[in-house]
């Protein structure tokens, strides 16, 4: 049975919840993807459409099924969320200030490889999918878009 099952890669993370909580996790990611080169990243797994995903607590061990509309943000390097085009192409960056529903604000780069017809930041807003990634120095937050308040644009 071990040539059925799916090959899954570990990869820690850190959650914050919207009451606050904030924990380090584990979780799985697929190696491959049918619609992209290179396998699955964070990304691709909390802007799936189930409402809940599977992780396990660093600091317990345990099993736990996240809400997505629970989260405010995950945090990942910004290595395992870039795409192979990614890696070898520039990217448009803007920097930007995004006020959170728990009245937070964060300060970071909104990076992004589009055609230039739809190469506007609000066209990268408007996109399909529940988070935003923004990068904070060798980090990405995948910010949940439903606790954004107001983005910025630094000019």
């Amino acid at each position: 049975m071990e040539e059925l099952r799916i090959p899954k890669r570990q990869l820690e993370i850190e959650t914050v919840n919207v009451d606050g909580v904030r924990r380090q996790v584990i979780v799985y990611l697929s190696e491959f993807l049918e619609h992209r080169a290179g396998g699955e990243r964070v990304s691709d797994l909390l802007n799936s459409d189930e409402d809940f995903f599977p992780v396990v607590d660093k600091e317990t061990n345990a099993t736990l099924f996240l809400a997505r509309e629970g989260l405010m943000f995950a945090r990942v390097r910004t290595q395992e969320e870039l795409t192979p085009v990614e890696q070898t192409n520039p990217l448009t960056e803007h920097c930007v200030d995004i006020s959170l529903s728990d009245g937070a604000m964060i300060k970071g780069v909104l990076a992004y490889l589009r055609q230039p017809e739809r190469a506007r930041v609000v066209d990268v807003l408007n996109e399909p999918g529940r988070f935003l990634p923004v990068r904070t120095g060798d980090f990405t937050l995948l910010i949940n878009k439903r606790h954004i308040v107001f983005i910025g644009v630094q000019q």
